[in-house]
C-alpha cells in the first residue's frame, strides 16, 4: 500500500512499520574487523614462502604490515566500531530534534529540527504518549499540516529516511485539541446485524470522504439484528468524542427492516427488549453532548421476516426523539428519498446564511421591496422583503416567500451615501434552505404617499451592492444501518444512499424535497377503468425480462382509481409494469413509456387504460413539487 499526504511530493513505500534495516556486509570484511583469509594470497603464495625468496625489500614490507595491523588491532580493543556496526551505520539518519506542535487555524501544525542526511521525513500520531502511533503521511520539509486532528490528544513522532534506512522515533510533540478543534461535521458509522461494524467518530471533509464511503461500501450481510444494542453504542460514541465549541448539532439516524433479535445477549443488563427499548430511548431524550440535545431519526422499512408489526412500528417510533422524526417507508424508494431529506436538513442545520443589501439612502418614509424571483413588476413577486426606510434603518418589515431572525426592524450600516442592511439567518418559509441567486434580486421603491406604484431601482447592482455570507458551523452525526440478510438486493440500494448521505452532508447541493434540482420524483398510478385482471400497476428497473429493482408499485385490486404520490430517484430510466391476475409482469405496450426518464422534483400521474383492446399506460408531468 502507498502513503500519500498533500505535504509530499514523494510515495512512502510500506513504511507504516518504518522496519530500520542496514546495508549488507561488504565482501571480505568481518563484523570484528578482521581480513577473511582466500583470495590475498592466491595460486599457493603465503608470508612464508615469499619470506624463504631472500627478498629483502619484501620482507621489509611484510614486516612494516603486520607491524601496523597489530597497532590497529591493538587500538580497538574494546572499543566500537562504528562505520561497521549496522547499528549505527553512517547512512543511517538522526533522529529529528525540536519537536513542536501548534494549532495553525483549524489545523495542527507539527514541526521539527531537519536529519542532515534525511530525505523523507515519516509522521506518526497517537492518541496516547505510550500507544500505538499510526503513519499519518509524509514530507520533504520539516514540518508538516495535521488537516484532520483528533478531537482531544493528539501525539507526534518523526522518523527521518534515507533511502531504505531510518532513524529512530524522535521524541514526542504534544496537542490538545479539545478546545480548538476545527468546524466541521464529525462524522461516526455503525453497520449492525449480528455484531457491530465500526467506524469513529471523525472530521468529514473531501480528503476522508472516500474513507467513509469505502467503509460503507465494503458492510456485508449476515443474519442478526442488534438493533438496539447498536443506537445505544451510538449514544456511547456521541458522549466520548470530543467537539468544536461551535457544536450546534447532534444526530443520530437509524435504519432498519426488522426487529431485534440479540442486542439482549450482547448486552444482559436488560431483562426483555422492552426494557431496553425504553432505557435507550431515555437515552435519546435526555443525554445532551456539550450542551446539545441529541435529535434522533429513525427510518423503517418493513422486511418480509416481521412478524410482529406493532413492535416494528414502536420501534421506529422510541428510536426517534420525537413522532415527526420517525418514518415507516413503504418501497426502497421512499428509503432513499428520505435519507437525502434528512441529510439536506442536517447540512442546512449547520449553515446559517446572511444576506447584506447595499442601496443609496433614500427619503425617510419610502417604502423598498427586495424581489427575488426576477419577476418584471414588483406587484406579481412571491418571495420578497418589504419595509420602509427611516433615518438609517428598516422598518415595519414583512417577509414572503423567505425568513430571517432579523425580525421587522433592521438598523442599517451607513457609509457615505449608501447603507447596508443584513438579514441573518435567511431560510425559506418552512425554515430550510434557501438558495439565494443574487443575479436576479432587484429593488423597488414607492417614493409617494399616494402612489402604489413600484419603480426599480435600474442603478442597483447585484453584483457589487449584495454579498451572502454563509457562516458554518460543527455537527456531530452516527449514521446506524442495518445490515441484515433479510434486506436481500436492496441492501446494495441501502448502500448506495448511505454514501449519497455522506455527499450530501458534505456538499449540500441537492435537496430532494425542495421542487428544484432535487435528485427524486413523486409518482402515483390511475386505473381507468375496473378491468379486474390488472390489478397491479408499478415503476421497476428491468435488464432484458428481469426486474433489478421494484421501486414502488400500487395494487388497486377490482377497482378503479387513484393511488397517492409515491417517491422514486429521478433519472431513473424506468419501466412502467402492470400485472396480470397478480402474478404475471407486463411491460406497457407503449414503448415510449416502458422506459421514461423521470425529471428530478416533478411529479407524474401514470394511467393504465384500454384502447381498442389494448392496454396502455400514459405518464402525465403534474409539474414540479414543493
Amino acid at each position: 500500500m502507498s502513503y500519500y499526504s498533500t505535504n509530499s511530493i514523494y510515495p512512502l513505500r510500506s513504511l507504516p512499520d518504518a522496519k530500520e534495516e542496514t546495508p549488507a556486509t561488504e565482501a571480505g570484511v568481518l563484523h570484528d574487523g578482521t581480513m577473511e583469509a582466500g583470495d590475498h594470497f592466491k595460486n599457493g603464495a603465503n608470508p612464508k614462502s615469499l619470506m624463504s625468496k631472500g627478498n629483502l625489500a619484501l620482507k621489509f614490507f611484510v614486516f612494516i604490515t603486520v607491524f601496523i595491523s597489530a597497532l590497529a588491532i591493538s587500538s580497538c580493543m574494546g572499543k566500537e566500531y562504528p562505520e561497521l556496526d549496522p547499528e549505527l551505520d553512517s547512512d543511517k539518519p538522526a533522529a529529528p530534534t525540536g519537536i513542536t506542535a501548534t494549532k495553525d487555524g483549524n489545523t495542527v501544525k507539527v514541526s521539527w529540527k531537519g536529519s542532515p542526511k534525511a530525505t523523507l521525513y515519516v509522521v506518526y500520531r497517537s492518541k496516547e504518549a505510550n500507544g500505538a502511533y499510526d503513519n499519518i503521511g509524509s514530507t520533504t520539509n520539516t514540518y508538516f499540516i495535521d488537516r484532520n486532528p483528533f478531537g482531544s490528544n493528539n501525539y507526534y513522532k518523526i522518523k527521518a529516511f534515507l533511502s531504505d534506512f531510518s532513524s529512530e522515533f524522535s521524541e514526542y510533540a504534544y496537542f490538545n485539541f479539545a478546545n480548538g478543534k476545527p468546524t466541521g461535521k464529525y462524522i461516526g458509522i455503525i453497520g449492525f446485524n449480528e455484531s457491530l461494524k465500526v467506524k469513529d467518530i471523525s472530521l468529514l471533509n473531501e480528503s476522508t470522504r472516500l474513507d467513509f464511503e469505502s467503509f460503507i461500501s465494503g458492510m456485508n450481510r449476515k443474519d442478526g439484528t442488534v438493533l438496539y444494542y447498536a443506537v445505544d453504542n451510538a449514544i456511547d460514541m456521541l458522549e466520548k468524542e470530543a467537539y468544536p465549541d461551535d457544536l450546534v448539532n447532534v444526530s443520530i439516524i437509524t435504519f432498519t427492516d426488522g426487529l431485534d433479535q440479540g442486542s439482549l445477549a450482547l448486552n444482559s443488563g436488560y431483562k426483555s427488549h422492552a426494557e431496553y427499548l425504553n432505557a435507550v430511548n431515555n437515552r435519546i431524550k435526555y443525554v445532551s453532548i456539550k450542551g446539545v440535545n441529541i435529535t434522533a431519526y429513525s427510518i423503517g422499512f418493513e422486511g418480509n421476516d416481521v412478524s410482529d408489526k406493532n413492535q416494528f412500528d414502536q420501534n421506529i417510533l422510541q428510536l426517534a426523539d420525537n413522532p415527526d422524526h420517525k418514518y415507516k417507508a413503504t418501497n426502497i424508494g421512499e428509503v432513499l428519498w428520505k435519507f437525502e431529506e434528512i441529510a439536506a436538513s442536517l447540512y442546512h442545520k449547520s449553515i446559517s446564511r446572511t444576506l447584506s443589501i447595499k442601496i443609496p439612502i433614500l427619503e425617510n418614509g419610502t417604502k423598498i421591496r427586495f424581489t427575488f424571483d426576477n419577476v418584471t413588476d414588483a406587484a406579481n413577486s412571491t418571495i420578497y422583503i418589504e419595509g420602509t426606510y427611516s433615518s438609517g434603518a428598516f422598518k415595519n418589515i414583512v417577509y414572503k416567500g423567505v425568513r430571517s431572525s432579523s425580525g421587522t426592524t433592521v438598523n442599517g450600516t451607513v457609509a457615505g451615501i449608501f447603507v447596508t442592511f443584513s438579514f441573518n439567518n435567511m431560510t425559506n418559509n418552512s425554515g430550510g434552505n434557501i438558495t439565494i441567486n443574487e443575479n436576479i434580486i432587484k429593488e423597488w421603491y414607492i417614493a409617494s404617499s399616494t402612489s402604489t406604484t413600484w419603480q426599480k431601482n435600474s442603478e442597483f447592482d447585484p453584483k457589487n451592492d449584495i454579498q451572502t455570507i454563509i457562516d458554518r458551523k460543527s455537527a456531530a452525526i452516527i449514521l446506524v444501518l442495518d445490515c441484515s440478510a433479510s434486506l436481500g438486493n436492496d441492501f446494495r440500494l441501502i448502500k448506495e444512499s448511505a454514501n449519497a448521505f455522506i455527499d450530501m452532508l458534505l456538499d449540500g447541493e441537492t435537496n430532494g424535497n425542495n421542487g428544484s434540482g432535487g435528485t427524486y420524483t413523486q409518482v402515483r398510478f390511475k386505473k381507468d377503468g375496473p378491468y379486474q385482471s390488472y390489478p397491479k400497476m408499478g415503476i421497476a428497473d428491468v435488464t432484458g425480462t428481469d426486474i433489478d429493482t421494484i421501486w414502488v408499485s400500487h395494487t388497486f385490486g377490482d377497482n378503479s382509481g387513484i393511488s397517492p404520490y409515491y417517491t422514486i430517484p429521478a433519472g431513473v430510466h424506468a419501466t412502467v409494469f402492470y400485472y396480470w391476475n397478480l402474478w404475471t409482469f407486463h411491460y406497457s405496450d407503449d414503448k415510449s413509456i416502458s422506459a421514461y426518464d423521470f425529471l428530478p422534483g416533478h411529479r407524474y400521474t401514470v394511467t393504465l387504460y384500454q384502447s381498442n383492446g389494448v392496454f396502455r399506460s400514459q405518464v402525465v408531468d403534474d409539474g414540479i413539487y414543493n
